[in-house]
């Protein structure tokens, strides 16, 4: 079974199975119960009373609180102990104390991925009690912030995030999908070649060429995935069209050797050539039959049907999914404003396409539609409070 992620702005990946019978949903990220925050460090308060699990001599950790996440390699694990002890460590790591381990504190080295934190304390008569303490700590290298666009490397069992408002802070990571590790790609001080000077709309993955493909208000960029080096594929003078003056998302078309987006200040679907860089207009107001855009949104490629998938969505629109024929531009719709049954797409504006299974997922905010293809029926497959497991806070974006 495939799995629809999606990437909220409180820096989660999360997954859901995409089962509506069963609305389960888990996440990749281990900061559900408190953030050590970054450094690691005692001084912000403390963490609770949580995480005894022996409570020997009345040993209890303070900080961090009982699961934590870190960026930081190095945490300042705090904690107090009522009984009298010889020596006191935590993942043997020793601890200090001025005050004979009443209050005492360990500096701990921590390894990439989660790990748990266990106190060991020696007493007077020098007898050794394991595990009288112990939290859940999990150390991710880089954590992410402002998160806005994702896609997937499916063979390489991994996906690529976009965060940044701006182009100074923009920075592209890599998020292993088995550990939920992850790293930066790119960013201002990751790779070569010009910098990002805008906060990045659209991120594709190229399986192709093995490279990422993403645009800004400025330009369409080739990432290289192991090296962050980055070169310009198209910008206003690379190439022959209208540069879009609002684009959104992007979506990659191997067989073409281009990719689409949708710009929304003309509201059509362009496409640009990877090679020559050269824009065209696959569908407007202009260019093929059919209902016009409300405003295109999020795009997926349903490459054997030959056409583009669009969340058609505004904020007084009816809104629908629209299909754009890629040999003619036409456009159809295939669900909402009138056609198929169950919850609106009340701006739905992300989308996710299911080739296999026949699905087209839209959601927004917090909330997460199903269109069934082949019926044009849609089913909701999570708010907040429809399904288990972390919170779907503010949507960012959505991949199958």
């Amino acid at each position: 079974m495939g799995r629809l992620l999606f990437v909220l702005v409180c820096s989660l990946l999360v997954a859901c199975s995409g089962d509506e019978s069963s609305n389960s949903s888990s996440s990749t990220s281990s900061g559900t119960g408190g953030s050590a925050g970054s450094g690691g460090d005692a001084t912000g308060g403390s963490g609770g009373t949580g995480g005894a699990v022996g409570g020997f001599a009345g040993v209890e950790i303070v900080f961090p609180p009982p699961v934590s996440l870190t960026d930081e390699p190095l945490l300042t694990v705090r904690g107090t102990a009522s009984g009298a002890l010889a020596s006191l460590t935590v993942a043997d790591s020793a601890a200090t104390t001025s005050d004979g381990y009443a209050n005492w504190q360990a500096s701990v080295p921590l390894t990439l991925g989660a790990q748990a934190l266990s106190v060991e304390v020696v007493d007077l008569s020098t007898i050794t009690h394991s595990e009288v303490a112990s939290v859940a700590v999990r150390h991710d290298a880089t954590l992410l912030n402002a998160p806005r666009r994702m896609t997937l490397d499916l063979s390489g069992n991994r996906a690529f995030v976009s965060s940044g408002n701006w182009g100074a802070d923009t920075v592209i990571r890599e998020i292993n999908l088995a550990s939920g590790l992850r790293h930066v790609v790119s960013s201002q001080t990751v790779g070569s070649g010009p910098v990002f000077d805008a906060r990045l709309i659209g991120l594709a993955f190229d399986d192709v060429a093995q490279r990422l493909l993403a645009i800004d208000q400025n330009q369409l960029w080739a990432i290289d995935p192991v090296s962050g080096n980055r070169s310009v594929v198209a910008d206003p003078g690379t190439g022959t069209g209208s540069w879009p003056s609002e684009p959104f998302d992007l979506v990659f078309d191997g067989p073409g050797g281009r990719v689409f987006f949708s710009d929304r200040s003309v509201n059509a679907v362009v496409s640009i050539d990877l090679t020559s860089g050269d824009r065209t207009t696959i569908s407007d107001s202009n260019v093929g039959a059919g209902p016009t855009f409300e405003q295109p949104n999020s795009l997926a490629l349903d490459l054997a049907n030959q056409r583009v998938l669009v969340a058609d969505v505004d904020t007084s629109c009816p809104c629908r999914v629209t299909a754009v024929d890629l040999a003619t531009g036409n456009r159809t719709t295939l669900s909402g404003d009138g056609v198929g049954t169950g919850p609106d797409l009340s701006m739905a504006f992300l989308a996710a396409h299911d080739a296999v299974g026949g699905h087209f997922y839209m959601g927004a905010w917090n909330r997460v539609v199903d269109v069934d293809l082949a019926t044009c029926n849609r089913t909701l497959v999570c708010d907040s409070t429809t399904g288990t497991g972390p919170l779907v806070a503010t949507l960012q974006a959505l991949s199958w």
